[in-house]
């Protein structure tokens, strides 16, 4: 976040250090679904300028990340929290109506979410 926050005060950083920066942070916001898309023009602005020293910021490119590192705060989990009973799953289908739910016990839920997080 500090390293963000002070690339974004730099009007012509290292492209470099906001490559390496904006991948951490999108790494980050994908762990909350909501914040996953945020970088939706900046990589396509690295792909271009890729190889270069130093770039003045794109203003699309420093408004997405300005909004990833306010958002950081908002993609805290809380690892303690009990679980949520209600088990939703998707298919690919592109009009989303391959979505279905059920409500179970919580230990099926922890079970099945002990599963997912393994290959295997």
């Amino acid at each position: 976040m500090v390293t963000m926050t002070d690339l974004l005060a730099h009007s012509h950083p290292l492209v470099k250090e906001v490559d390496r920066t904006v991948g951490k942070t999108g790494y980050t916001n994908s762990f909350r679904r909501p914040l996953g898309s945020i970088y939706e023009k900046t990589y396509v602005w690295l792909q271009d300028i890729r190889g270069t020293h130093r770039r003045r910021w794109h203003p699309v490119a420093w408004m997405e990340s300005f909004l990833a590192v306010i958002s950081l705060p908002l993609a805290q989990n809380y690892l303690d929290s009990a679980w949520c009973p209600r088990i939703e799953c998707t298919d690919g289908a592109p009009g989303g109506h391959g979505r279905a739910g059920a409500v179970f016990p919580e230990s099926v839920v922890a079970e099945v979410c002990q599963l997912a997080d393994h290959r295997g």
